[in-house]
């Protein structure tokens, strides 16, 4: 369960799994509508630390898919996942689910909502992500789910090597979901997304199969706006905000199909 309550002042409050959280949001920069909810936050983080203590058992569940996630108190305010990709989710469910057994590669696949999700409707699922923690939590997340035995490979890897390698080897994918922050890390391997972006939308092109259906390209840069269509150019390409409530700008997301 998963409710956004108010924002304003550069925070938002929102409800994980009957848990009120307040932590920052730098693009949440209108007033608050409902300062009476704020006091009953019981998780705050004020930029440096989280004061409060989460409950014994707190998890994520998903009523469009059979998906769990288990929530813990992060670094730079984070709680396990990112609900303004709830929407994404249920729109890759939508495609893949008719489609079942296309191959999925979810690329700075974090903690495995969108592989869960794809996993559940069908798809033989590969996750990928620089960080060794993420990639565990992704595979308890699967076992939470009842998916710990779903055709989904899990490797910790830079995004840009491994797709040349896929590429090289001959392995393509139906669809590909990528979410790149702006600055990442892989062993010595610095990702930026100012400088990086146009590499691996190439190698993203290029790993696609003759079926593919979809690509699901998310960025929560705020200047962001790259038109895709040079990159993919016989596909149809939405674009749709992330938001948290309909309210708070996050990013944008390009829904791409074929």
């Amino acid at each position: 369960m998963y409710h956004f309550l108010d924002c304003g002042d550069r925070r938002r409050l929102e409800n994980f799994g009957g848990v009120i959280c307040d932590r920052p949001a730098p693009t949440a920069t209108g007033a608050r509508r409902a300062p009476e909810l704020w006091r009953q936050a019981t998780l705050i983080y004020d930029g440096e630390k989280w004061r409060g203590a989460p409950p014994p058992v707190w998890q994520f569940a998903d009523d469009a898919a059979p998906t769990r996630l288990q929530l813990y108190l992060g670094a730079r305010g984070q709680v396990g996942f990112f609900p303004e990709q709830i929407a994404n989710w249920r729109w890759l469910a939508e495609i893949v689910a008719p489609n079942a057994g296309m191959k999925v590669l979810n690329l700075f696949a974090h903690t495995g909502g969108a592989t869960l999700v794809c996993a559940a409707a069908g798809a033989a699922v590969c996750h990928v992500d620089a960080a060794g923690a993420a990639v565990k939590q992704a595979r308890r997340n699967a076992a939470l789910s009842g998916l710990g035995d779903a055709p989904i490979r899990w490797l910790v890897d830079d995004a840009c090597q491994f797709l040349r390698r896929e590429i090289k080897r001959g392995n393509f994918y139906d669809g590909i979901i990528l979410d790149p922050p702006a600055f990442g890390r892989c062993g010595k391997t610095l990702w930026k997304l100012s400088r990086d972006l146009p590499e691996l939308l190439r190698l993203v092109a290029r790993a696609l199969s003759p079926a593919a259906k979809l690509v699901l390209f998310t960025c929560h840069a705020p200047d962001w706006s790259d038109d895709l269509s040079a990159y993919f150019p016989a596909a149809k390409i939405a674009t749709t905000p992330l938001t948290a409530g309909g309210r708070l700008p996050l990013g944008q997301a390009r829904r791409i199909t074929f």
